[in-house]
């Protein structure tokens, strides 16, 4: 089973999908991330937030969904709104769904104020994947994976 996760820099929040779902994910689950216009560097907020949680993302780059190894994915999910709007086609119609979810660029403050900002994203992303794995691993039928993907993108944790 493979998930991606995409934003349009690839830089923080699908970075912190990819990482959060592949540490708690069993065997034959598998995430990725990617962007449709990749920044230069992974957020320095989101390394250190992950940090804290004992996820070492420090040596990831931001990547075009055209440099992934795979082209088939089970599950596709936009984190960001642009990337939702504007999401490419995806061959093998993999299940696809949008979680909206906030970007550390939006916040101003302090650094430290900063990264208890991108701590809670962290952990409203870790609730949701939390929920997707649970859900994946029940094998759902179509209908049931799609309805379920969009109540999870409409949680608030």
């Amino acid at each position: 089973m493979r998930v991606l996760f995409l934003c349009t820099s690839n830089s923080g929040r699908s970075q912190m999908a990819e990482a959060i779902f592949n540490h708690i994910a069993d065997e034959g689950f598998e995430a990725f991330s990617a962007g449709s216009d990749p920044g230069d560097s992974v957020s320095r907020m989101a390394v250190e937030s992950l940090k804290k949680v004992g996820i070492d993302i420090s040596k990831h780059k931001p990547k075009h969904y055209k440099e992934l190894p795979y082209d088939k994915f089970d599950v596709v999910i936009t984190l960001c709104d642009q990337m939702a709007e504007h999401c490419v086609y995806w061959p093998g119609g993999p299940m696809t769904g949008h979680w909206s979810t906030p970007s550390e660029s939006a916040f101003n403050g302090s650094e430290d104020e900063k990264l208890v900002y991108v701590d809670a994203i962290r952990d409203r992303i870790t609730g949701q994947i939390r929920r997707l794995i649970s859900l994946l691993e029940t094998n759902p039928d179509e209908n049931e994976l799609k309805a379920s993907i969009a109540e999870i993108g409409q949680a608030i944790n």
